[in-house]
């Protein structure tokens, strides 16, 4: 099992308030999705299944199911 939360200290100095999606989502995304995936994945694997949805609409509709992700590594988009 692997732990995908954020750390702790990115907590307590990026967003102490829990408030930081209301002012910057992109940060806050980047903290509590990017950079907990980003440190699983790097040392151990080379791919992983996303769980990005088509018919969320949008830019999602043209997801490919196989795309270059980064360092290297690669994503499937299955949904």
């Amino acid at each position: 099992m692997r732990d995908l939360r954020p750390s702790f200290q990115d907590i307590a100095t990026i967003d102490p308030k829990s408030d930081l999606w209301k002012t910057d989502t992109n940060a806050c995304c980047d903290m509590r999705k990017v950079a907990p995936l980003d440190r699983v994945l790097m040392p151990d694997f080379d791919a992983w299944i996303t769980g990005r949805k088509r018919f969320h609409g949008g830019a999602r509709l043209s997801l490919p199911v196989v795309e270059a992700g980064a360092e290297g590594k690669i994503k499937f988009n299955p949904l």
